[in-house]
Order: structure tokens, then sequence, then C-alpha cells
């Protein structure tokens, strides 16, 4: 666990009472820079025998942004927060 709370990628690194043992959150820019995440820095952690990734995607909204450049958008108006 102390080596992958070290890795720049890491957000979150706990110890799990379930099938897991540590339960890590981790941040990449893409699915190759998350292959090549999982491929040279979690498979050089000694003593770790598996891995499993679920993959959120995550993309900046832009509301800001005007499609229409002769009559815009209008007033911007932020979305609800849930």
């Amino acid at each position: 666990m102390r080596r992958i709370d070290q890795l720049p990628q890491t957000r979150l690194a706990a110890h799990v009472a379930s099938d897991l043992s540590v339960l890590a959150t981790g941040l990449v820019a893409d699915r190759s820079a998350l292959a090549v995440f999982v491929d040279n820095e979690l498979a050089g952690i000694p003593g770790l025998l598996g891995v499993s990734v679920a993959v959120m995607l995550a993309e900046p909204r832009r509301y800001w942004l005007d499609r229409d450049l002769t009559t815009g958008l209008g007033t911007f108006h932020a979305p609800t927060l849930l």
C-alpha cells in the first residue's frame, strides 16, 4: 500500500475488509496512460498478486462556449448541484 500511495496517479489508498487487501483510486489522462500505469507502475510492485480496474470517464462540460457565434447561447446558467 505504501508503494501505491507514493505513485503520482494515486488519489486514495486504503486497507479494506473485503476480497481485496487495498482499494486505490487514481487518475490518468487516457486509456494508453492507464495501460502504462498498470503495466509499468503497478506490475513493478513486489507482492502485488492482481489488479482490478474500473474505468470512469470524466469529461469537462463546456457550458461557457458559444456554439453559434452570431446569436450566442445567451446568459450563462450553471447546472444545478445534486
